[in-house]
C-alpha cells in the first residue's frame, strides 16, 4: 500500500506540472496547447494553473504523510511533535484554499490576476446563470370564481 500511495503522490505531481507548464504557456500563446484544451470546458481551462497548484499541495500532503506512515511516526499511539505537525497543516491549508480558488474562478471568474489574460472578460458559471431572463411565469389563480346569476 505504501508503494501504490507513493505513486499516487508522484502522479499528482506530475499532473500538477503538466498542468501549470500548460497554463503559463497558454498565457504566452493562446494556442499553444489547443489540442487537448479544446476539449476541456472553458471553467477548467481558465483554473488550470490553479489546479496544478492544488495538485502540488496535495501530492506532497499525500506523499508526507505517506512517508510518515512508513516511517512508524504517525498512526501510532505517540503524538505527532510540532515540527512535523506544522508542515501538515501548512499542506493542509494549501490544499484548502486552492480547491476553493479553482471553485472561485469556475464559478464568478475571480480573482481576475489568476485567469488568463485572453479569459479574463468571460463570466463565470454562477453569473452566467443570473443573466439569464427566467422563463415568463404564467399568473393562475388559487380559486376560479363563478357568478351566479339567476
Amino acid at each position: 500500500m505504501i508503494v501504490v500511495t507513493g505513486l499516487v503522490a508522484l502522479g499528482l505531481l506530475w499532473f500538477g506540472t503538466v498542468c501549470v507548464r500548460g497554463e503559463l504557456r497558454s498565457w504566452r500563446s493562446p494556442v499553444a496547447y489547443a489540442p487537448w484544451r479544446a476539449r476541456l470546458e472553458p471553467e477548467t481551462t481558465r483554473a488550470l494553473l490553479v489546479v496544478g497548484v492544488f495538485q502540488y499541495f496535495l501530492g506532497a500532503l499525500v506523499g508526507l504523510v505517506d512517508a510518515l506512515n512508513a516511517t512508524g511516526v504517525m498512526g501510532g499511539s505517540s503524538r505527532l511533535p510540532v515540527a512535523l505537525v506544522a508542515p501538515l497543516v501548512l499542506l493542509l491549508l494549501g490544499v484548502t484554499a486552492s480547491g476553493w480558488t479553482i471553485l472561485a474562478i469556475a464559478w464568478f471568474n475571480r480573482p481576475r490576476f489568476l485567469v488568463p489574460p485572453r479569459l479574463r472578460d468571460q463570466p463565470g458559471l454562477v453569473s452566467v446563470r443570473r443573466r439569464r431572463p427566467a422563463a415568463p411565469r404564467i399568473r393562475t389563480s388559487k380559486r376560479t370564481r363563478t357568478s351566479k346569476r339567476p
